[in-house]
């Protein structure tokens, strides 16, 4: 069954190669202007009309057509389709003269309605009919393909009825493709053949679309492609009933074959297989997201993982990669780029609209984005994987954004009508449709509740938590629809049943909605279920089932159950024999032959055992610099020199960017606090055996305490540095604020867990992990006691920071999140309160946590300790339990007798952690049905599996006296043990906080996302626990080399430690070193950068990542390799020091080259008002670096839709800086530049150009606003100088910036003649800022004046460090200074009180009082400008 269409091919009657075609007509609007303005180019095609079959018997008519009698098409009325075509184009049949029959084009199977053939009739106009109407025209095929070749963004296209009739034929651009199945080619050089696959309905193919051109062009030198071939083919999805068909097809092609998928689906990528089979050599390109979940059946070969942005070269044509998330995580589209058509994959579907996969990622803000980045292509065809081209792509693709937005605006109003679960939204807005769809439905629309959320457009009165846990409640509603279902009349339909994904999930959403049947009040928490109810239900539809069915219906369960048990039993002995590689990042262990026996004394052998380090245990670890993220992460040893002050910082690091940039398994960390020995070590022992990577350990012991007897491996060096702890005391508050920071320097720690020596487990350790690691809350007792044990304690004087509603009493033995952690030992507001004013009877160990958690994070904690104690018998402390107490009957007291919350519902210990075996499993199957309904679906064998290798790994731990069989042979690294001496070795250092504040080598070997994630740290403790001397980051973006080095070698020279400076240069620059100290060894990881694209931003938050790891570094300046200093260093230093605002230029520009290049795909992230323009050459502090470097929100929208004639450089961070710290900001940049000759780039000076008075104007002859008061300094530094005009700017350098020669003469004199020192340090830049704020510019004689006032400064100057890390000094006596205010009188004027500053810091303490920077720079001011 087909329908069929007639095509018209008039001939020009005075060309025979011309022939007619006709304007199409573009669907219609939609009304919004939103839509409405992306318009697709206009479409020529043949003019055409569907063929109607003949009423009544056939008659023979006026028009003959040669060649038609021979074909079927006789019972269609061809001359009344003839006549109907006539019409259209201006002509009556008459006009025509003979008419030929030229060929019939099956159109292939593409769904979901009937094919549609094409039948081609040839006519010839008569003489004189040459005048056409406006919406027709004369085309020869050669014009034709110049359209179809030759193509721009918004070229006329030629559409495809001319393509598949006359220039296929006549144009053979692809090699003939070996099927017996239809396809098409168009446009040329594409091929599509619809083949049957696994996919939804209602469509039953997937398009293979193929790349094979006949002619191979060379085209690669201008591009860098990810790989070559002489074929491609997209998207192998076929059943394997159709595998023969595609084997054909892949022989015929080229070996050099590349094979490109867009997604992981099944109707995808089930056709992999075949094709590895033929062709091993062929290449694979998918998206890494999509490599992890194709099968190793499918595709075990190599592949090249891509995402987005890469190009592929095939024959000589280029095809563009692009990342188009929404459908998966790993969604990707391509652009072939001579004829400008787009491979969308699944995002667009030939009819109605495509799922969005939530269980891999689908996203629908991700979709949304791809769905703008596909209308701004401007594709001229539209290729989804399922159903026919597209020819109106913009219009389709708006299409696809109204229906879905209108979706969430009825989504929206549903809400806002009170519907509050999954179940009352669908049938709101599915009202209409079959029931059977409503699964499907449900996942759109918790994709778009997830969206409407991401836009904070919900409704206050909506709970997101209730919607999600109403997904069970649907899943119920949903399982009791179409019981009908349940019947089979053979084994063959039962089979198709389990694997069909409405089927087999049937039964399973029964089972386990009628497990979670008990349900508590306001139907949002579930109480917890026993798996055996949940078996049993099972069980029941099962048996159901069979009885409906066959003998080989049983047999074919039966065989399902055999295939559990055997899975059972090699789960089992998986996880005892490779458990370590499951959960450890380490990658190699020590065999289990290996024993551990701690040596009587501290040995370093041991210690190398125990921890994580990878060297063989007989040697010493050889300590490198800081090269990696991994070097950082987690502390080597537990022993190092910090003091409390630094620990504490250090341990309040946190990262700006959330997302880990590696696999980060969480752990549990387990803080002893006792005053020895570990009486109970063994039962840890055992609770901790075969979890190594889960946990951490941590003990604060009493300084003095030495353990006689050697400890078990999991105790054996995990003492950290310790002081004494009194009970009640605030150095009990102080060991446990130390055991948690001890633990933060680990950031694989999530949970922290305080315990006692007198402590014990009473769940096993998954169990406890689960339960802890799962919980969205802590676990810190809190409670209002009002008796005198608890409010009674309070301190009147801790008013008005703790008052007394603020007052809280609990448990000191906690668990607490990762979050909860950091601000914990991070209070600086309310821990000297408690310590100055809770004392005996207050007991801050009592008080202290429960209320400050109470009062900063109470959302976070549960007001409850996970830590059971007995208090029945009275007295200030808990029962303590003997021998004689301890019995099963006490310890399944303690764990089933209690109810409690946990995640919001109401639980006991035992059904929230698991007690046993099946317990677990109910807990997992829980969290996977709430997580993920979708799991549902997966392949009923999949799932058993997964049920058995859970249940193996859960039995492994409760029957590990039971022995196997199988044997693996272990290997080992060594087959002899070497034994070192532990007087010979020498123990570790212990390291302090300076190993961490090592400037940190700037050739490393983290990558992108690691060096940003590094930079992003900021400690939550804003004091620095030492003498930090703040720097200024010089960050170079070059080409090569730094051009003027020379003349900046001379601006940093004597001002070691007050800078630093980072070198991008393009990667290819292989250069040798610049000679100069200054710019040696200064280059970082660069990567290529193009002018304008996001890349160069890309670079400089790079450059920003590298400086940001020198926690020194405070004030952060972009330069070119053409920019020059116009200002000495002190005065360059001293202006960013004490600025209060960053000086990045930002404004609003009307035009083309301003507000013009906004993309309205930015919305609703960046609005147009928002938008802003400034100069690409910035200086900012470091609180705005860190955001900059931590932006994952507004720079992805860069880097997608600020393309082409949007220049990234000059938008992104102004309009950053517009957005985030408009108020810190003082518009304008520090970097003069020369505009006023025209064009897309500034003036370059040349040597003759290089003057006195040029330099002065660049330093002068401005006017801007400092700190809120005018000045003329408005600029630091110029740009863009040629390398000519070096020898002139140094020669100037001395008298116009103030460095060099003068600044020799008086440190040389400062060093010889007044006060030697070992390192000049800040007293040179002293010097040099005097020279500039007394005037040196003016005349002789005040020049004059000006050194002897200075050498009178030096004078009293004393250096107070002789290493010259410091930079404060100590000033001299009040008489030095009187003097000194003397002598400024009698050369200067009276200066009444300006400077009784510096005379008011001298009087408080002339001995120990130090030069403050802010009271110097704010004294000096005054005095210039009097």
């Amino acid at each position: 069954m087909a329908t069929y269409n007639l095509a018209l091919i008039l001939k020009n009657p005075l060309n025979e190669a011309e022939f007619l075609l006709v304007k199409q007509n573009p669907p219609p609007k939609f009304g919004v202007e939103e839509y409405d303005t992306f318009v697709d180019s206009d479409l020529w095609d043949l003019p055409s009309t569907k063929l109607d079959l003949e009423d009544g018997e056939l008659e023979s008519g006026t028009t003959v057509i040669e060649g038609l009698e021979k074909t079927d098409l006789g019972k269609f009325d061809v001359e009344s389709a003839i006549n109907k075509v006539m019409e259209q184009v201006g002509f009556t049949v008459s006009d025509g003269g003979e008419w030929r029959f030229l060929k019939l084009v099956e159109e292939a199977e593409f769904g979901p309605g009937l094919p549609v053939h094409r039948v081609y009739i040839v006519g010839r106009l008569l003489p004189g009919n040459q005048n056409l109407p406006e919406l027709c025209k004369w085309m020869s095929v050669q014009s034709c393909l110049s359209w179809l070749v030759d193509v721009k963004k918004s070229s006329e296209r030629v559409g495809p009825l001319v393509v598949l009739g006359l220039i296929n034929d006549s144009a053979q651009s692809s090699e003939k493709v070996n099927a017996t199945l239809h396809y098409q080619e168009y446009p040329p050089g594409v091929i599509i053949v619809p083949m049957k696959s696994r996919t939804a309905k209602p469509f039953h193919t997937t398009n293979l679309v193929i790349f094979a051109p006949k002619s191979v062009k060379n085209e690669g030198e201008d591009y860098n492609f990810v790989a070559h071939g002489d074929a491609l083919i997209v998207d192998p999805g076929c059943r394997a009933d159709f595998h023969e068909e595609l084997l054909k097809i892949v022989a015929a092609l080229s070996k050099k074959l590349v094979v490109f998928v867009t997604h992981h689906h099944g109707d995808h990528v089930d056709g992999l297989s075949v094709i590895q089979k033929c062709n091993p050599n062929a290449t694979l390109l998918a998206h890494e997201n999509t490599m992890r979940r194709i099968r190793k059946d499918d595709w075990s070969l190599g592949h090249i993982s891509v995402c987005g942005g890469e190009d592929i070269c095939i024959g000589g044509q280029r095809l563009n990669i692009i990342f188009a998330p929404g459908h998966t995580d790993g969604h990707l589209a391509l652009l072939h780029v001579e004829t400008h058509s787009l491979i969308v994959g699944d995002h667009c579907v030939g009819q109605g609209s495509a799922l969005l996969d939530i269980a891999s990622g689908g996203n629908m803000a991700d979709y949304f984005q791809s769905t703008y980045k596909f209308i701004e292509l401007a594709p001229h065809i539209l290729i989804p994987m399922h159903g026919r081209v597209n020819l109106w792509p913009k219009h389709m693709l708006c299409g696809y954004l109204k229906n879905r937005r209108s979706r969430e605006l009825s989504i929206l109003e549903a809400i806002e009508n009170g519907a509050k679960t999954l179940f009352d939204i669908v049938a709101n807005v599915y009202s209409g449709i079959d029931r059977s769809l409503w699964s499907h439905a449900a996942s759109n629309v918790r994709l778009h509740v997830d969206h409407l959320t991401q836009q904070n457009k919900l409704p206050k009165g909506f709970s997101v938590d209730t919607f999600n846990c109403s997904l069970v409640a649907f899943a119920e509603k949903m399982g009791k629809i179409e019981p009908k279902n349940f019947q089979f009349r053979s084994s063959k339909e039962l089979v198709e049943w389990i694997f069909h994904p409405d089927g087999f999930a049937h039964i399973l959403l029964m089972g386990f909605c009628q497990c979670l049947k008990h349900k508590y009040a306001n139907n949002t928490n579930y109480g917890a279920c026993k798996i055996t109810v949940f078996l049993k239900d099972l069980s029941t539809n099962f048996r159901k089932a069979i009885k409906e069915g066959s003998l080989q219906a049983t047999i074919t369960v039966v065989l399902c159950l055999s295939m559990v048990s055997f899975v059972v039993i090699l789960a089992m002995f998986v996880n005892n024999n490779v458990k370590k590689y499951l959960v450890t990042e380490d990658y190699f262990f020590f065999p289990q032959s290996v024993t551990f026996t701690p040596p009587p004394s501290r040995s370093p052998c041991s210690y190398f055992l125990c921890s994580s380090f990878l060297s063989p245990p007989s040697l010493q670890p050889l300590r490198f610099p800081i090269t990696s993220l991994r070097d950082w992460l987690t502390p080597k040893e537990l022993g190092h020199s910090m003091n409390d002050k630094e620990l504490l910082w250090r341990a309040s690091m946190v990262p700006h960017i959330d997302e880990y940039p590696y696999n980060r398994t969480p752990k549990v960390a387990f803080m002893f606090l006792t005053r020895g020995s570990l009486p109970l070590a063994p039962l840890w022992e055992m609770f901790f055996k075969g979890h190594e990577g889960l946990y951490s350990i941590y003990i604060h012991r009493l300084p003095g305490f030495t353990n006689k007897h050697p400890e078990s491996p999991v105790f054996y060096e995990r003492q950290i540095p310790s002081k004494p702890a009194e009970w009640g005391r605030a150095t009990m508050i102080d060991a446990e604020r130390r055991l948690l920071a001890n633990a933060l320097l680990d950031f694989s720690n999530e949970r922290f867990v305080l315990l006692s020596e007198t402590c014990i487990p009473v769940f096993n350790f998954s169990t406890v992990y689960n339960y802890l690691t799962n919980s969205n809350q802590s676990f810190l007792g809190s409670f209002d006691e009002p008796r005198h044990t608890g409010r009674g304690r309070y301190n009147k004087k801790m008013r008005p920071t703790v008052t007394l509603s603020d007052w809280r009493k609990g448990s000191q033995w906690f668990e607490v999140h990762r979050k909860v952690a950091i601000e914990m030992i991070s209070d600086v507001k309310y821990h000297p309160v408690f310590r100055d004013h809770c004392r005996p009877p207050c007991y801050m160990d009592e008080h202290y946590f429960p209320t400050l958690v109470t009062k900063i994070l109470p959302e976070l904690n549960s007001n409850r300790s996970i830590t059971w104690v007995d208090w029945s018998g009275g007295g200030s402390h808990p029962r303590r339990f003997v021998r004689k107490d301890v019995s099963e009957a006490v310890l399944n007291k303690i764990r089933n007798g209690f109810k409690c919350t946990y995640n919001g519902g109401i639980t006991s210990p035992i059904a929230m952690k698991g007690q046993t075996q099946n317990q677990n499993l109910a807990t997992t199957l829980t969290k996977l049905f709430n997580a993920q309904l979708q799991l549902i679906n997966v392949l009923s064998l999949f799932f058993l599996f997964g049920c058995g290798l859970a249940a193996g790994v859960i039995l492994s731990s409760y029957l590990s006296n039971i022995s196997f069989s199988l044997q693996v042979r272990q290997f080992s690294f060594s087959t002899t043990t070497t034994t070192t001496s532990p007087a010979l070795i020498k123990p570790p250092p212990r390291i302090g906080l300076k190993e961490y504040l090592k400037v940190p080598a700037v050739k490393h070997d983290m990558d992108e996302k690691e060096l940003l994630w590094r930079a992003s740290m900021t400690p939550n403790i804003r004091e620095f626990p030492f003498d930090r001397v703040p720097k200024i980051a010089f960050m170079f973006l070059t080409k090569g080399p730094v051009l003027m080095a020379p003349l900046w070698e001379k601006f940093f020279k004597g001002h070691d430690g007050l800078y630093s400076i980072y070198v991008h240069s393009s990667p290819s620059y292989n250069e040798s070193e610049p000679e100069s100290p200054v710019f040696h060894g200064r280059r970082i990881p660069s990567k290529d950068v193009r002018w304008g694209n996001a890349n160069m931003i890309e670079a400089e938050r790079r450059l920003l990542a590298n400086a940001l790891l020198d926690i020194a570094n405070q004030r952060f300046v972009l330069l070119s390799e053409s920019c020059i200093p116009i200002f000495n260093f002190s005065t360059v230093y001293t202006y960013l020091m004490n600025s209060t605002e960053n000086h990045v230029e930002s404004y609003v520009l009307e035009g083309p080259v301003g507000n013009g290049r906004y993309s309205p795909r930015m919305r609703p992230g960046i609005q147009i008002k928002q938008w802003r323009k400034g100069s690409q050459w910035f200086e900012i502090d470091r609180d705005l670096a860190i955001e900059v470097v931590s932006d994952r929100k507004y720079f992805p929208l860069f880097q997608e839709h600020c393309t082409g004639q949007c220049y990234a450089d000059e938008h992104y961070l102004p309009t950053f800086v517009n957005m985030k710290h408009s108020k810190r900001n003082s518009n304008r940049t520090l970097t003069w530049v020369d505009w006023s000759r025209g064009g897309p780039h500034p003036a370059k000076f040349l040597r003759t150009e290089v003057t006195t008075e040029f330099l002065e104007r660049m330093r002068s002859g401005s006017e801007c606003v400092y700190n809120g008061n005018h000045t003329n300094t408005c600029f630091l530094f110029a740009r863009k100088f040629w390398p000519n005009a070096l020898d002139r700017l140094l020669r100037f350098a001395p008298k116009i910036m103030h460095f060099d020669k003068i600044v020799s003469f008086f440190i040389h004199l400062y060093k010889c003649c007044i006060f030697p020192l070992e390192e000049i340090g800040l007293q040179s830049s002293l010097i040099l800022y005097s020279l500039h704020v007394t005037g040196y510019k003016t005349s002789k004689s005040t020049n004059f004046i000006s050194i002897a006032w200075i050498l009178l400064l030096i004078h009293l100057l004393i250096p107070y460090s002789s290493n010259g890390e410091s930079k404060i000094c100590r000033l001299g006596s009040q008489k030095s200074f009187l003097l000194l205010q003397q002598m400024h009188q009698l050369f200067f004027g009276k200066m009444n009180m300006k400077i009784a500053a510096i005379t008011e810091i001298s009087s408080r303490d002339q001995d120990s009082d130090f030069y403050d920077e802010n009271v110097i720079n704010k004294s000096s001011i005054l005095m210039r400008e009097r």
